[in-house]
């Protein structure tokens, strides 16, 4: 029996055997961490006026909880409310935060 091998292209990230079958990940872009490891989630609290106000964060409706647990890093947080005008904004978050939004009336014009 002849066994086909690929060529190992990128960086080895990690490399496992176990009963004679050899597993490699490797990384396609030129510099990596090589940590596999998720980051961190960090609780995320959004407080906004008015309080009838629907909250999203990644295009995603936070209906019950206002404060939830997200990955560190950017996040696109939004609201919407009959009335006034859409808001959007990115946020980095990298340890627990609080988002204060104060929504504008929309204009009579």
């Amino acid at each position: 029996m002849k066994v086909r091998r690929r060529r190992l292209s990128g960086r080895p990230l990690l490399v496992a055997t176990s009963a004679g079958v050899a597993l490699t990940i490797t990384s396609c872009a030129d510099s990596t961490s090589g940590n596999l490891v998720a980051p961190p989630q960090m609780e995320l609290c959004v407080e906004v006026v008015p309080d009838e106000a629907t909250v999203s964060v990644d295009g995603v409706e936070w209906t019950d909880d206002r404060c939830q647990d997200v990955w560190e890093g950017i996040h696109t947080v939004g609201a919407v409310a009959e009335g006034y005008d859409d808001y959007s904004e990115e946020v980095t978050v990298d340890s627990p935060t609080t988002h204060e939004i104060t929504m504008v009336e929309e204009s009579g014009d």
